[in-house]
């Protein structure tokens, strides 16, 4: 991978962090919810990506702690003993010395210390710290990167199930119509009570469906608020979604796959993630290679020592002042095993990443062939409404006029309506997988925070 590519990318994507999320969107001051403000919202106030935030915050402060073993320590050390000496000890040596049954003994003192050189361990141990702090960032990009295609995937579901109820609501008026003039032609003797009941029987299956796609609709929107973090877990009921355009053969995408791989590569999170890592695990055998050499440290300290009160003096205290040299000469062979696993530990991390690299390229070629079997399948679909719409109008018109069945009729209804739910199935179906395309090659997170 191009480490100056990916570097670029990196400074990218921690320069424009939250620049998109400056204002803090009211859903009760909207009338239209559109996909671009729902993600927005989703990356405000969703759980998981706080979570997440949360740890970048320990691995940044982990990377101040490694940052502090390059400065020196300043210990207060200090304390008091009061000691009775026994009976029995003052008669022993009681006719030699004289002896103070009491006694109270004060300590003070100051410690510094500094570790001079340690090998680079410290150097290597801030690099894993830093590598990891990066590692950190961009699992929260690639959990941004998830959210996102969940709150779409979750958008689009929410219109197919409208178009469901649209398509409900147009077969229980067809029906309706048709009841009409079979209740007309009826009560003239010139039409059956099967052909109204039927119509009744066509009109309470429609609302059935009809029944089926707002319940659907109520619970996609429950989904969709507790993606965008809304309390409750529930939309405001005055908020609609922003219309879906049909999109035209002329609107159609194509593109290059070698180009979409290429571009993956240096921008899937998840990617980035795993290189953050080998360069951990790099640094983790340099480190694990610091025990081979010395440790050297300068150590000085102010310490006094009083008797009978705490009432310090400069007279004392005393100074001390050292420097130690510290060499392992033989540890039974844990070194060398420590930088056996940290080198298996970065074989391991290395084929993670050639494997990670395989599967973004299959989740990319995926993308792209449901992208253009989706194209087609809408544009196959267009054609066959517009067929199958025609033949219900002239079956319907037929019938009408005493040339088709009634059961024709109902066929012919059935094919419309079935017509048209693979029409929304294959509209929805191209956004979609529109926007899965841009997911796989992480476009959808760098275009979202661009803007």
């Amino acid at each position: 991978m191009n480490a100056k590519l990916i570097g670029v990318t990196t400074v990218l994507l921690l320069t424009t962090f939250f620049t998109n999320l400056n204002a803090e969107i009211v859903l009760e001051s909207l009338s239209v919810l559109d996909l671009e403000t729902a993600q927005k919202k989703a990356m405000e106030e969703n759980p998981t990506l706080t979570a997440s935030a949360d740890r970048v915050a320990q691995a940044t402060e982990r990377v101040r702690q490694a940052q502090s073993l390059y400065y020196p320590g300043l210990d207060l050390t200090g304390g008091a003993t009061w000691t009775r000496v026994s009976d029995a000890s003052t008669k022993t040596q009681g006719q030699r010395v004289s002896i103070e049954k009491n006694q109270e003994r004060y300590r003070l003192g100051l410690e510094a210390s500094w570790l001079i050189f340690d090998g680079f361990s410290r150097r290597f141990n801030k690099l894993i710290a830093e590598n990891s702090e990066q590692e950190s960032m961009q699992a929260r990009y690639d959990g941004q990167r998830l959210l996102l295609q969940l709150v779409a995937e979750t958008y689009y579901n929410a219109h197919l199930a409208l178009y469901t109820r649209q398509i409900a609501e147009a077969d229980i008026a067809f029906n309706l119509r048709q009841l009409g003039d079979a209740e007309l032609r009826y009560q003239q003797g010139a039409g059956s009570l099967s052909s109204v009941l039927n119509f009744k029987v066509q009109i309470n299956r429609a609302k059935t469906d009809l029944l089926i796609a707002e319940r659907d609709y109520e619970v996609i929107r429950f989904s969709l608020a507790t993606l965008m973090g809304v309390s409750e877990a529930q939309l405001p009921d005055s908020l609609a979604l922003a219309k879906l355009e049909m999109i035209e053969a002329s609107d159609f995408l194509a593109f290059e796959p070698e180009l979409l791989i290429s571009k993956a590569m240096v921008t899937r999170p998840d990617l980035l993630q795993q290189h953050y890592r080998m360069k951990s695990r790099d640094a983790a055998i340099e480190q694990a290679r610091s025990k081979y050499y010395p440790t050297l440290r300068l150590r000085g300290s102010v310490d006094g020592d009083r008797s009978d009160d705490p009432g310090f003096e400069s007279e004392d205290f005393g100074t001390t002042i050292g420097l130690s040299l510290n060499y392992n000469l033989y540890s039974g062979g844990a070194d060398r095993a420590r930088i056996a696993e940290s080198e298996a530990q970065q074989r391991e991390a290395l084929n993670n990443f050639h494997n990670q690299q395989n599967n973004v390229k299959k989740e990319v070629r995926e993308a792209y062939s449901n992208l253009l079997l989706a194209q087609e399948q809408l544009k196959l679909q267009r054609s066959t409404t517009e067929l199958v719409t025609k033949t219900r109008d002239l079956v319907r018109d037929g019938y009408n006029a005493g040339q088709e069945s009634l059961v024709r009729l109902n066929e012919a209804q059935r094919d419309l309506v079935r017509t048209q739910s693979n029409l929304a199935l294959s509209l929805v179906g191209l956004y979609n997988s529109r926007h899965r395309l841009l997911t796989v090659t992480g476009e959808s997170l760098q275009k979202f925070q661009k803007k």
